[in-house]
């Protein structure tokens, strides 16, 4: 099983009214739901749906939103688990996609 965990910071959003918090939940429901058939789940993850175009769909939302600096600037938690590897379906890696984004892309965010 693979899944991604987005928390949005959602204090600094509130606090500095730059973004609406409400539309950029939205956003991130509709790419990963309406256009990559992923599973809405609750506390912030997106499941895969048992489909084998999960783990390329979980790769292009790193890639939409691993260099937008928006994202990055206000996104508290970003984490991806992939148990695909053991028999144990609770038995996940689990990789910060956020900090990796940030080390990789950090001169374009």
């Amino acid at each position: 099983m693979i899944k991604m965990q987005i928390i949005m910071d959602e204090g600094k959003i509130l606090q500095e009214k730059k973004y609406d918090l409400a539309k950029i939940y939205e956003t991130l429901d509709k790419f990963f739901v309406d256009n990559l058939g992923l599973v809405k789940g609750e506390d912030g993850f997106y499941l895969g749906s048992g489909a084998k175009t999960d783990f390329g769909n979980f790769g292009r939302a790193m890639w939409m939103f691993g260099k937008k600096a928006w994202f990055l600037e206000n996104v508290d938690v970003w984490l991806y688990f992939n148990s695909d590897d053991s028999d144990n379906s609770d038995d996940f890696v689990i990789e910060d996609f956020k900090e990796y984004c940030l080390r990789k892309y950090k001169a374009t965010a």
